[in-house]
């Protein structure tokens, strides 16, 4: 499975623990499929319930894979405010690391993980080595930048608008991603009136008119799920992709 950090970071479970819920979920999924489906598939059920089971367990395979870009895009999304933020109350002569813990309270994933911080430098961690094994875990550039930043002037001492050119930084690279992203919606865009439009119906013609020619053998049971199921689910899962691809800063709520 991936790097399961995440999983324990927000849900407090461990690599045997998230391993054990999967194949106790996918067992279950399995069973109750089985029993469920036999009245009406037989011998076929197990095959669909395997094949249901199947799709569970890769949910579990996927999910530190989704969590991990949700976490890291919210993250450098709360980021350059979080130093902006940092650079004031440092400027008004604020505990270091009394203003880091105050001001990340404001934000729902910079306060998980300064959050983290702050548990391993209470254990005997040095503040520069908890900022360290947090940029390490969290594979973020635009982190990185920020926490070695942050250590600089907690060696060195206060300078002025450091963290708020970091944080510019950032903020002017978040608004290149967006533009590139509108730039490939527009691609996005017509690929999407091809899959839901114009392919369904080219299909429909040539059932239509390639039955008068040649032997089609599609039932009306067929035709109803391709276009009430499958074509559906595609423009479902096209509208996914698009989604996910969307930079988080651009993304509204948590």
């Amino acid at each position: 499975m991936a790097d399961l950090f995440f999983v324990s970071l927000l849900y407090g479970k461990n690599e045997k623990e998230y391993k054990n819920l999967s194949y106790k979920i996918t067992a279950i999924v399995f069973f109750v499929c089985v029993i469920f489906l036999y009245p009406f598939f037989e011998l076929y059920s197990i095959l669909y319930s395997v094949f249901l089971s199947l799709l569970v367990y890769l949910f579990f395979l996927v999910f530190p894979y989704l969590l991990k870009k949700h976490f890291i895009g919210n993250v450098e999304k709360e980021l350059p405010y979080f130093l902006m933020d940092l650079d004031i109350n440092l400027f008004l002569n604020s505990d270091f690391l009394d203003a880091i813990k105050n001001n990340s309270k404001k934000y729902t994933y910079l306060n998980i993980v300064f959050g983290k911080l702050f548990v391993n430098y209470l254990k005997g961690n040095t503040f520069q080595a908890s900022l360290f094994i947090l940029g390490e875990k969290i594979n973020s550039v635009p982190l990185k930048r920020g926490l070695s930043q942050i250590i600089v002037l907690y060696e060195s001492g206060y300078r002025d608008n450091v963290l708020t050119d970091l944080a510019q930084e950032i903020l002017n690279k978040q608004k290149l991603d967006a533009k590139a992203y509108s730039g490939k919606l527009i691609m996005y865009s017509l690929f999407f009136i091809a899959a839901t439009a114009i392919l369904p119906a080219m299909y429909l013609m040539f059932v239509t008119v390639g039955s008068t020619i040649i032997e089609i053998n599609i039932t009306s049971t067929q035709l109803l799920l391709l276009f009430f199921v499958v074509f559906p689910l595609v423009d479902i899962l096209y509208i996914l992709f698009v989604v996910y691809q969307m930079p988080y800063h651009l993304k509204e709520g948590k």
